[in-house]
């Protein structure tokens, strides 16, 4: 198993099933893009539940920001 820079800890559930994931992805780079565009696609489907979320500026300056976060076109 790869070793990434992030500390044992407890996580909620969204982030167990992203960690489920990382062994696919070579380097944290490229996990990190997977965890973001699950993320960004998650905030979009939580607004069929009336619930809005953002992110920062900061976590999304790295990757480009499509207009539709189901789409892979970067």
């Amino acid at each position: 198993m790869r070793e990434f820079s992030c500390a044992m800890k407890e996580y909620g559930d969204l982030m167990h099933f992203l960690l489920y994931f990382r062994d696919d992805y070579k380097s944290e780079e490229e996990f990190r893009s997977f965890a973001l565009k699950e993320i960004r696609a998650f905030i979009y489907d939580l607004r069929d539940f009336g619930i809005e979320i953002s992110l920062s500026h900061h976590s999304t300056k790295a990757i480009g920001s499509p207009a539709n976060p189901r789409s892979d076109e970067w």
